[in-house]
Formats: structure tokens, sequence, C-alpha cells
């Protein structure tokens, strides 16, 4: 049987005094041996798509820069009970996630803590078909596959349950959300540690493989832009980095307590999102520097386009009318704008 690298028939098995990696190295192979046999691991199989956003748990967070994953413009790294917290996940019920380095710790206190992600494309994509959920969860591989329900359940339905001593693993529909979503139920008193996650179309897992020494490797390397695009049709936190007087916006007072500034967007946002700011901002156009405190004044989204929003600031008082003006931040570095269009 031949050994193909890359598409290139490189060396057959077992010539004679040869280890396959040899002869692969003589017939143009230039990787070390672990990267040959990584590539040995990956052939023949065919990687499908994850219809998870966000999936790569291990880095310590995009609020390091650099590309770091997951994803986390919120910029939190960690949160108790429920609410938003990396990108496109959430929690619910009691306790603690935690993300480090390693990927993210949950903590489950005086009642089950949820870590859960909607799914964002429609639900006719996956009815019907054969789906599988897999996880790399405290260091091992977690998987099993199933059929998705012909029709819409008229219900809640759970549709994979996989059991494990801290809890669950599920991929279930929310009748009331309209929703196929996954997560990972950590029951009273139990803790987990998350790495990966991936939801496929198909009867077996393409997220992880074991390399000789039995570690486990992932197939794909997570894109970051293309990750970053993705979770940013969700939520789009403004400036998306720490420094002080950056420019958000640019519009026009209306009169002497409005202006309207747009903002411009990396990615179409799901929908028109809602708008919360925080923090200090300056209003400069007409000569002049309007103050503006988020709280004292409001802030709202009335338009948006597909790399634009259109965002009201009223409450203001001593604007120049009919002027041209930027959206600053002040002279501090924690205020932000989030708009969330997120499930």
């Amino acid at each position: 049987m031949a050994i193909v690298v890359n598409g290139k028939k490189v060396a057959g098995v077992g010539l004679p005094g040869k280890s396959a990696y040899q002869a692969a190295v003589d017939g143009g192979f230039t990787g070390n041996e672990q990267e040959f046999n990584e590539s040995l691991a990956k052939r023949n199989i065919a990687i499908r798509r994850n219809l998870l956003d966000n999936w790569y748990f291990v880095g310590g967070g995009s609020q390091q820069g650099g590309g770091q994953f997951p994803i986390n413009q919120r910029g939190e790294t960690s949160r108790s009970g429920s609410g938003g917290f990396i990108d496109r996940w959430k929690l619910s019920g009691e306790g603690t996630a935690t993300l480090g380095s390693d990927g993210i710790t949950l903590t489950a206190t005086t009642g089950n803590l949820e870590f859960m992600q909607f799914l964002g494309i429609p639900n006719d994509r996956l009815l019907g078909e054969t789906v599988c959920l897999s996880g790399l969860v405290d260091g091992d591989l977690l998987s099993m596959s199933t059929s998705a329900p012909e029709e819409k359940p008229s219900a809640w339905t759970n549709i994979i349950n996989i059991i494990k001593p801290f809890g669950f693993v599920q991929f279930n529909y929310d009748n009331t959300a309209d929703r196929f979503f996954c997560s990972a139920i950590v029951s009273a008193g139990n803790s987990v540690l998350l790495q990966a996650s991936k939801l496929e179309l198909g009867s077996t897992q393409t997220l992880s493989y074991q390399d000789e020494e039995s570690n486990w490797k992932l197939f794909e390397t997570p894109d970051y832009a293309g990750e970053l695009a993705r979770c940013q049709r969700y939520l789009l936190v403004l400036p998306g980095f720490n420094t002080l007087f950056s420019n958000i916006g640019v519009g026009s007072f209306f009169s002497e307590t409005e202006a309207e500034i747009t903002i411009p967007t990396p990615t179409t946002m799901r929908i028109m999102p809602t708008c919360a700011a925080t923090g200090n901002w300056l209003l400069r156009g007409g000569g002049q520097l309007i103050n503006v405190e988020a709280g004292a004044s409001n802030f709202f989204v009335q338009q948006m386009s597909s790399n634009a929003v259109s965002m009201i600031i009223n409450g203001l008082s001593g604007c120049p009318a009919n002027q041209a003006t930027q959206l600053l931040r002040s002279n501090n570095s924690t205020a932000k704008i989030t708009l969330s269009a997120e499930l």
C-alpha cells in the first residue's frame, strides 16, 4: 500500500530495511517523524464543517491579543451564575466558569451549571440528518452520533445525551427558542475542563485523533479570523483594544441635544443589534468637544446595513446643531460600546 502525503505518493509501506518514515523521507517528505505519523492519522479523513462557533477553548482567550483562542470580546476570564461568557457561549445555573490557558473549567456549586450554544444555522439544515457530537473533556474524547428528528419537534427534545461522572454533554432542541443547541451540564459539586467541541453532519467524529503517545490532537487548526468574523455577527464590542481616544464612528449633530453616529462593522450582524455603553465618551465637531457620559445619555441603534450600524445618542446639551462630528473614547481605556445580536 502506498503512503500519500499532501496528495503525493512518497513511498510504499514495508520497504526492506527501511521504516515507513525513512521511506517517506527518501521519497520527498520533509517533516519530522511526528508530523509524518500525524499525516498518516489524517489520511483519507474528510474533515467536516463544525456547526459550532468558537469551538476551541485552549489558549487563554483573545483578550490577550495575538490571536489566542477562544474568541472573548467581553474580556471576562471568570463568570459566576447565568449570562454571556466567551463569544457565542453562555452559562445557566449555579457555579463558575473560568477561562485558562488549558481550557474552560466549569465548577458547579449548589445546583447544575450549563455551558451552552444555540446554533445559528436554520433548523431545516439538521432535520432528518445524521449528526455527531464530540468534545475533548478532561483530556479525553467524548463522541456520540444519532439521527436528528425528521420534523421540527413540538416540545423540548433531547437528541444526544452523553452521560459522564461530572454530568452530561447534550444536543437538544428548545421549542421556546425554536433552536437546536449543544451544552455541557455539570452536576452540583462537580468540575470539568473543556478543551474543544464539535457538532457535525455524519456518523463519525472528525474533531480529534490520537498520536503514537495516545495524546489527542485536532484534525484541523481553528481559523482565528474566520471564527472572529462568525462571532462578530452576534456580538461586537468596541473598541476591540485598550487604547485612549479610539475613534468609533462619524456622523452629525441633529440638534443641541442629539447626535447620529455611523459605526462601521467588520461583518453583517445577524439582526439589528441592541446597544449598551459604559464609561466616558467625546463628540468632537463644530470646533467643540462634548463630553458624553454613558448612563446620563442614551445610546441606541436605529438602523443597520451590511457593513455598518446607525446609532443615536441623545440626552446631550450644548451641541453645535447641523455640524459633523466623530465619536471618540475619552481619556480612559475602559469605556465600551457593546452591540448585541445574540441568540
